[in-house]
């Protein structure tokens, strides 16, 4: 229903008991493309990258291109990009599905460490 995917037939979605989210999938925030500004000029990106990376266990390996990462990492790394953006919401759709049951234990500390 979130996605409208399916129609609600009644109701409402409620989060934090008073932010109404429907059909999200309709919802387009305004997007500022900075394709010619320079990296090193943001303030703090550095240390975004450097925390999530360490979020995500993958601090180790910053320059490891995704496709040589294992699916478990992939998907911690899907996950720690979302956090990245501080959100107060994130819905995962089977986060574990397809992990081996070690990915599913690191996947696991990841949402029990970043939640709030």
């Amino acid at each position: 229903m979130l996605t409208c995917e399916i129609p609600p037939t009644s109701g409402k979605i409620v989060f934090d008991g008073r932010v109404v989210i429907a059909g999200l999938a309709e919802l387009r925030g305004n997007v500022k493309l900075d394709l010619f500004r320079r990296l090193d000029n943001i303030p703090g990106l550095n240390e975004l990258v450097e925390h999530t990376l360490d979020l995500v266990n993958l601090s180790s390996r910053p320059d490891t291109p995704v496709s040589q990462l294992a699916y478990g990492e992939k998907r911690r790394l899907e996950i720690g990009l979302a956090l990245a953006t501080s959100p107060s919401l994130l819905l995962l759709d089977e986060p574990l599905a397809g992990m081996s049951p070690h990915e599913r234990v690191e996947t696991v500390k990841l949402s029990r460490r970043s939640g709030r």
